[in-house]
């Protein structure tokens, strides 16, 4: 309960120091010269009960990273007291950049004007970098991805994934309720199914290229449910590119703006 360490494996000492042992957890990983508040080690030895939280740490180069710190008891007094405690620490620091990234991609496509075009792409080629990173940190993206998939199921916009060839990969709910179709009816349906007749011609084909060397389209378009109903929208599309640097696919945005729409016409009519 004085904080010292009494035991660190390989990991530990190579991210640390091969000299931990005898040191102060709070010096040692830290880098402070008291005790961490709130410290879950202290709360540990005081109640006995397992504790966990977030971290921030700094490694004996000077790198910082992110850990998921969960601290139980291991060795007890004769009075039921914890007499040693044992830490286990995993590193998810590429799992919270990946997380910031998504949520800053969805946060820019809120906005629809020229400096939100230049962020997108740098988003876009943000996302390039993490794909190459992937092979790397497969658990914690996997994580992230399950997050980031709950997101766009509660999503009111319509959100889909296609592969390179314009195959629907993934719709959210929003999506097949608003076009009246079941998810797994989409998915496998390609894109051009759903465009109006008029948008196929003169936006889907001339963009197609444009999405594939630019990286991203943005337009006003209309879709078109199962039942015939028109859904008017703008959209947002950004191509997903594999580690060479190949087209691999797209992810999109629709926001329905049909009622808005209709208003306007309903108010010109009256005018």
């Amino acid at each position: 309960d004085k904080h010292n360490i009494v035991w660190a494996n390989d990991i530990a000492k190579e991210l640390f120091g091969p000299d931990l042992l005898g040191k102060k957890c709070y010096s040692s990983y830290h880098g402070y010269d008291k005790p961490c508040e709130p410290c879950v080690a202290r709360k540990c030895f005081e109640d006995g009960k397992v504790h966990e939280h977030e971290t921030v740490v700094t490694t004996r180069d000077g790198k910082q990273m992110i850990f998921w710190c969960v601290v139980s008891a291991t060795a007890w007094h004769r009075d039921g007291r914890p007499k040693l405690v044992v830490e286990l620490s995993r590193n998810i620091t590429n799992r919270k950049q990946a997380e910031e990234a998504l949520r800053k991609a969805h946060n820019e496509l809120e906005c629809r004007v020229e400096e939100r075009t230049a962020e997108l792409l740098k988003a876009n080629k943000q996302l390039k970098r993490e794909m190459e990173e992937r092979n790397r940190t497969e658990e914690a993206l996997q994580e992230s991805e399950e997050k980031f998939r709950t997101f766009m199921e509660t999503a009111s916009d319509l959100m889909h994934m296609a592969d390179k060839d314009g195959n629907f990969t993934y719709v959210n709910e929003s999506t097949a309720r608003t076009l009246g179709y079941s998810k797994e009816e989409m998915i496998g349906m390609h894109i051009t199914q759903v465009l109006g007749k008029e948008d196929l011609e003169k936006l889907f084909k001339p963009k197609w290229e444009e999405l594939i060397t630019k990286g991203e389209i943005i337009l006003e378009t209309t879709w078109v449910a199962k039942d015939g109903k028109e859904i008017h929208g703008e959209i947002k599309v950004v191509a997903i590119y594999d580690s060479d640097g190949m087209y691999a696919g797209s992810r999109g945005v629709l926001r329905d703006v049909t009622e808005r729409k209709q208003a306007i016409e309903e108010k010109m009519k009256v005018e």
